[in-house]
């Protein structure tokens, strides 16, 4: 099929005259114009991406900021209030038996590990972050010098209906340390660190019951 065109607003097609739309008609307008100016110079091209992208930026500066981090992981916050709570409870009263403190307790670090460490970590400012890694390093640690730490235990034995000894050793240990130096103890320093994590995330202070 031959076609013959004849003007910038008509072209024929055999026998019959075809009219050009308008909006066909201003588009090869400007194709026309855009191909006699020639390509856009580099730095123009460049400003112009340049702001798109400063907009897009921007655009997700405020979404971000209209959306906390404690609202991305809820979980993970209360999981943390948890924890504040069992250690806490545990500074009364010797909980070292107590399978379901125990369970609670594995579930809650393991919680933590699983969800906010991934998840969460790397959109805290750093001294959070800070504060976080020495929150774990210190149950990776404790007791010093022993075989198995208690992190390990409650890594381990999450779910489990019995409690291992040296688990259990540890956790006597715990309390007695605090019921003997409540201000120097692990447990009370375990406590604070919380506190200067769960702060921060929630804007609400932490006090002990």
């Amino acid at each position: 099929m031959r076609v013959y065109y004849y003007s910038h607003d008509e072209y024929r097609i055999g026998r019959d005259w075809i009219k050009v739309h308008p909006v066909e008609k201003d588009r090869r307008v400007k194709d026309q114009e855009k191909l006699r100016a020639g390509p856009l110079p580099h730095k123009k091209r460049l400003t112009i991406a340049l702001t798109l992208l400063d907009k897009m930026l921007a655009k997700l500066l405020r979404e971000l900021e209209d959306k906390p981090v404690i609202d991305l992981e809820k979980n993970t916050t209360d999981c943390l209030f948890e924890l504040f709570k069992l250690l806490s409870n545990l500074k009364k009263r010797d909980l070292s038996t107590s399978i379901p403190f125990a369970t609670s307790l594995s579930l809650n670090w393991n919680t933590m590990l699983e969800n906010y460490i991934p998840v969460l970590l790397r959109r805290l400012p750093k001294p959070l972050q800070k504060e976080i890694k020495d929150f774990q390093k210190s149950l990776y640690n404790y007791p010093q010098k022993a075989e198995y730490s208690l992190a390990y235990y409650l890594s381990h034995y999450a779910g489990e209906k019995w409690l291992p000894f040296p688990f259990i050793t540890m956790v006597r240990d715990l309390h007695i340390e605090h019921a003997n130096q409540p201000e120097k103890s692990q447990l009370n320093r375990w406590t604070m660190t919380l506190t200067k994590i769960i702060t921060p995330l929630t804007g609400k202070k932490v006090i002990e019951e």
